[in-house]
């Protein structure tokens, strides 16, 4: 299918075929404007996004499946035939509601927190990871609840119609921020940056298309990465 694309191309055409593995922080900050811009200057470009966890979108991107994977990066890499490129580094933040009591507090403890539910990602996720330095599991007082979820409506849509907190990503939340739904808590998390990039199989020839998209990512991202 690439050989084909890439003939296309060379005929005169632009378009092809992008299969696209997205994990949640991309489809809500650098994602849709790099295909908006695709879609208005090549409209014949077939593309395709396909989210799911990060093993199996990674298993689909070496075996073919998907081009490019967009997401969080892994450290240390956990196979040795893909290759990692840092687009931005994303700090975390603890989210609540607009006017959540905690939004009032100036000096905000560990164990303010655990007077709240938590809306916290599946085991595996790298925030997951954090929040479990947070609150070890062998701690005797943990959080006052916890909900498990891998979607990013769920978490945005229980934070925003109860005192629940979660820790995540801000460019996660630029829109609700925007809107007045849900804002960063004053908790300083420092080391938490964690690098969004590219994964894609080791020795990859992109096509003309692909390479335009990969192009773009880029340049959203430097301008994401100033905004923070």
């Amino acid at each position: 299918e690439q050989a084909e694309d890439e003939i296309a191309a060379w005929k005169g055409g632009r378009g092809g075929r992008i299969v696209i593995g997205s994990m949640p922080l991309a489809r809500s900050a650098i994602l849709p404007a790099a295909l908006n811009a695709i879609m208005t200057e090549f409209p014949d470009t077939r593309l395709r996004v396909v989210d799911g966890p990060y093993h199996d979108l990674l298993f689909g991107l070496r075996h073919g499946d998907i081009d490019i994977l967009i997401g969080a990066l892994r450290d240390p890499v956990p196979v040795d035939d893909i290759v990692q490129e840092t687009l931005f580094d994303d700090p975390l933040a603890i989210v609540a509601r607009v006017n959540h009591p905690l939004a009032r507090k100036k000096n905000i403890e560990l164990a303010d927190m655990m007077e709240y539910g938590w809306v916290v990602p599946l085991r595996g996720a790298p925030t997951r990871e954090y929040f479990e330095t947070l609150f070890p599991p062998q701690q005797a007082i943990r959080p006052k609840s916890i909900i498990e979820t891998g979607s990013l409506i769920l978490i945005r849509r229980l934070l925003s119609t109860s005192n629940q907190l979660t820790i995540i990503s801000r460019h996660q939340i630029e829109q609700e921020e925007k809107y007045g739904e849900l804002c960063q808590l004053p908790i300083r998390l420092p080391h938490t940056e964690r690098p969004i990039g590219l994964t894609v199989r080791k020795g990859w020839s992109p096509t003309s298309i692909q390479q335009e998209l990969i192009e773009r990512l880029r340049a959203i991202s430097t301008k994401v990465a100033t905004l923070w």
